[in-house]
């Protein structure tokens, strides 16, 4: 047969090699991983060498930034930005958000919000640009102590941009707060609570922080508990909504009142010019959201 002609070929062959190999495995990999060493780059901005073309001014400018130098930084993002060859928009945008960012750092708030004013008048083309300009202008009245219509217009843009981020209306309920409006106050809390807890565990905003703020505020009980069930009501709502497929959502019971007031909200300017847009826009946010107020 075919087996004794081979095993004629090899004598020496054991079809049954009982022998067990017990010599110690090296694993390679995992000695390359123990005696690998992290490189460690130079962290002072005087000790890297950068190129003197605009990423390099620019990557300089970060470095500062990052070390917490924001004086040397905002000098430099400042000569970047008057660079003749800082011309790409998008450029121009990182720098001029870079460049307020060092000025609010270093407490310089008025030339903060007036680069905040530059960017949204020039490059916040859509919606995901105008929020990230939002937050800007956000940070810097919440460092500021600023409860201004400005700022609280801006808010209510941004919900209408993104209402389903918790902490754009925990927020809105720390301007209405700023201005002594505590019912307007507790119902961007419970929204707050609401959204946050469709977050999950990722929440944007701290669910026991809204609650003790909830139960502390002075708007009377049976109000309390008449706001509580009208928010609940309209994510009951949505959510049912999803869930049977719909398609077309119609904002709170699908009036005809509130669809106009959605229509023009949408066409509001989102470069608050002046003092009376700022105020139009956050009363038709409030004709929107507080049906009841």
């Amino acid at each position: 047969s075919l087996l004794q002609e081979n095993l004629m070929d090899f004598p020496s062959v054991d079809l049954y090699d009982d022998d067990v190999d017990d010599t110690p495995r090296v694993d390679h990999a995992d000695l390359a991983r123990k005696g690998y060493k992290a490189k460690v780059c130079p962290l002072g901005v005087d000790m890297v060498q950068f190129s003197t073309d605009r990423d390099g001014m620019k990557m300089q400018a970060d470095l500062a930034y990052y070390m917490k130098e924001y004086q040397k930084a905002k000098v430099m993002y400042k000569e970047l930005y008057m660079r003749s060859d800082c011309n790409s928009l998008s450029v121009r945008r990182d720098v001029a958000e870079c460049l307020a960012r060092s000025c609010l750092a270093l407490g310089e708030f008025r030339e903060a919000v007036g680069l905040w004013g530059e960017i949204m008048e020039g490059w916040a083309g859509h919606d995901d640009q105008r929020l990230v300009v939002g937050q800007l202008r956000i940070d810097i009245a919440r460092q500021e102590g600023d409860w201004g219509e400005e700022v609280g217009a801006t808010i209510c843009n941004m919900i209408e941009m993104h209402n389903t981020l918790a902490k754009y209306w925990g927020w809105l309920a720390d301007w209405y707060r700023g201005n002594g409006e505590v019912v307007k106050e507790f119902w961007c809390l419970v929204r707050a609570k609401e959204v946050g807890r469709m977050e999950g565990v990722k929440s944007s905003v701290d669910s026991g922080q809204m609650g003790c703020r909830m139960k502390q505020s002075q708007v009377e009980q049976k109000l309390k508990q008449k706001i509580v069930e009208v928010v609940c009501r309209d994510f009951r709502d949505k959510i049912e909504e999803e869930e049977e497929g719909v398609k077309e959502f119609e904002d709170l019971g699908t009036s005809v009142r509130m669809k106009k007031v959605e229509e023009a909200l949408t066409e509001q300017k989102v470069d608050n010019g002046t003092n009376e847009e700022d105020l139009n826009v956050i009363k038709l946010f409030e004709e929107k959201w507080f049906t009841f107020v």
